[in-house]
């Protein structure tokens, strides 16, 4: 049995070791222009999320890909999304693309927008998409990954009371702090190992408890019985 959880916990760390991280990417805003009193744009998680909060008393909207509506922050705070925009259903996941996400087919960009209410405090964070690297292994541009490497600019269009806003950034390759192995963290192997150990411990003492006393001649068969349970 010992055997057999060591033969699956191998394949389970080679996937932990192998799996793809984010961890190396880092997106930041450089610039509103033109700059609007107000209006706060910010990045979180390496690459991950572009959070807008709108305290400027007017309309934003923030367009999807096809540039159809899809973001809509108003001045009570409100923030809506627009359920006919494939953005929304794009932007759901990290690595969201028309082959891993399930759009409806009423998510057009020439459907009339259907809002929904996403958020009541004025601020709203995404996976957009325009703001980071789409696909699992490095970029071709990040030809030694210990240095720091600019991947590509990035641009996100808004409008704020009608007028168009360009929110403006760059996407960065950064050097892990700490070892990795093929893509995970050091610290998440350790406890991947360790989660491991403790697993295959518990199964050997487990078949310690259920493993017959040795018969040592007659009159020892009732005691081991009695010590087996």
């Amino acid at each position: 049995m010992v055997a057999l959880l060591a033969l699956l916990l191998v394949p389970a760390l080679a996937r932990a070791a192998a799996e793809p991280s984010t961890k190396n990417y880092q997106t930041k805003l450089n610039s509103i222009q033109p700059a609007v009193k107000g209006l706060t744009v910010t990045t979180e998680g390496g690459d991950k999320y572009l959070v807008v909060k709108n305290a400027t008393g007017k309309v934003v909207l923030v367009p999807g890909y096809d540039d159809e509506p899809y973001l809509r922050f108003l001045p009570t705070g409100q923030v809506q999304a627009n359920a006919n925009s494939p953005a929304k259903y794009l932007n759901a996941i990290r690595f969201g693309t028309p082959d891993s996400v399930t759009i409806p087919p009423s998510a057009l960009a020439s459907t009339k927008p259907k809002w929904v209410t996403v958020a009541g405090n004025g601020s709203y964070r995404w996976f957009d998409h325009r703001i980071h690297w789409m696909e699992k292994n490095p970029p071709p541009n990040v030809k030694d990954q210990s240095k720091r490497t600019k991947i590509f600019d990035w641009k996100v269009p808004a409008k704020v009371a009608g007028t168009p806003v360009t929110l403006s950034g760059t996407l960065l390759w950064v050097p892990a702090a700490s070892g990795s192995s093929g893509g995970i963290s050091g610290g998440a192997v350790a406890a991947v190992v360790g989660g491991a150990i403790v697993l295959l411990a518990g199964a050997v003492l487990l078949l310690r408890r259920r493993r017959p006393a040795r018969a040592a001649g007659p009159g020892r068969e009732e005691k081991a019985t009695e010590e087996a349970w």
